[in-house]
């Protein structure tokens, strides 16, 4: 999680400060060696029960040393237990309250938490003590972010790469943010930030793919996914997404390849079998199709899209009753869906009824020439 890698890096330079402090040589020699027994165990990965321990002796001989109940903070961050965390911090910043470092961990495991109103406003004291921060900035955009201000998001982001240009995740997340806010040109010119940064990041190309499908541009974002899988063959997302744009412009062989290349690499990749299905749909290969939607739905027996669009291809194979029955599943997951309520409808009249019926593709149920069409999904970037 990149929360929990920058928690680490935030115990890195608190280890800096230990070895740089000249008081470090009036501590007790019992406290100083079960501080770098602390010390020791995190930096070897051992964020086990003898880490916080090894903290807990030397707070028990000095329970004043915030920089202990800091990196304890961190410990306990990095087993899970981020509740603790943050009281930990509460501890190391209730004895010294100016210690930036701190208050931006405690903002880490509040977001960690979910608790971004909060979380923010620890990184706000953090960034006023100091404001030259590139990290707290970053990780407050990611806060303001999940609590949907994605403007404010932009703004923390922007402060963070006019501190320091060169580092390609914040000008990822800026995109993310503005991807958020349907700015998806702005997002993908923050894309290329990155990517001129660092070009072999597979995730940004498919992120830059993304906006690029909002935009209609739908030959440069399968451009943009052929470089993530060129990165990264093995990269289902990917090639998963890369179906879905060839299929905007009607390519739908090259997007059944595309999903059954990312099938091959992941079998149990509900998602790939779903679009697959879209994609023979729209070659009318009904059959084929509904046996996608039931691979699909053995991985996930909740998959609604699924279970509607099941429904709709047995429809086109004359199957209404099998029909009625898959729309029956996708109700019995969610209730509210009045488009699969209209197609379960439909199919009881065409089990009475001979009137041939017309599909659309995408798009909310509509009347076309007085004739009812179906409600078939695509599964969303």
């Amino acid at each position: 999680m990149e929360v929990l890698s920058n928690i680490t890096i935030f115990g890195e330079v608190l280890l800096l400060m230990l070895l740089l402090c000249p008081t470090v040589t009036a501590y007790d020699s019992r406290v100083l060696q079960y501080y770098n027994e602390g010390v020791d165990l995190s930096e070897i990965g051992r964020y086990a029960d003898e880490a916080v321990i090894s903290y807990d002796k030397a707070i028990d001989i000095n329970p004043n040393d915030a920089i202990t109940w800091n990196n304890r903070g961190i410990a306990l961050g990095e087993l899970g237990r981020f509740p603790d965390a943050v009281a930990s911090f509460d501890k190391a910043i209730a004895i010294n309250p100016d210690d930036a470092i701190t208050w931006s961990n405690r903002g880490s495991a509040l977001y960690i938490l979910g608790r971004n109103t909060d979380a923010i406003a620890s990184y706000d004291k953090a960034i006023a003590i100091n404001p030259d921060d590139a990290i707290t900035w970053n990780l407050r955009g990611n806060a303001l972010g999940k609590l949907g201000r994605y403007t404010d998001a932009v703004t923390s982001y922007d402060r963070a790469i006019a501190i320091n240009p060169d580092d390609a995740r914040v000008w990822n997340l800026r995109g993310i943010a503005l991807r958020d806010f349907r700015r998806y040109a702005d997002a993908v010119a923050s894309y290329d930030k990155a990517i001129a940064i660092n070009p072999d990041d597979d995730f940004t190309w498919s992120l830059r793919g993304n906006s690029l499908v909002k935009l209609g541009r739908y030959a440069d974002a399968v451009a943009s996914y052929d470089k993530a899988i060129a990165i990264n063959p093995n990269y289902t997302y990917a090639w998963n997404l890369r179906g879905i744009a060839l299929g905007e412009f009607g390519e739908y062989p090259g997007a059944i390849a595309s999903y059954d290349r990312a099938i091959d690499i992941n079998p149990d990749d509900a998602d790939a079998w779903y679009n697959r299905g879209i994609a023979l749909g729209e070659l009318g290969r009904y059959t084929e199709e509904v046996a996608s939607y039931d691979r699909a739905i053995d991985i996930n027996p909740n998959y609604a899209d699924a279970w509607n669009n099941r429904g709709i291809a047995l429809g086109e194979l004359g199957r209404h009753t099998e029909a009625v029955d898959s729309y029956d599943k996708a109700i019995e997951i969610n209730p509210n869906d009045a488009p699969v309520k209209q197609n379960r409808e439909m199919a009881l009249q065409k089990q009475t009824k001979t009137t041939p019926l017309l599909y659309a593709p995408i798009g909310a149920m509509v009347l076309m020439a007085g004739i009812a069409v179906w409600t078939r999904r695509r599964d969303p970037l």
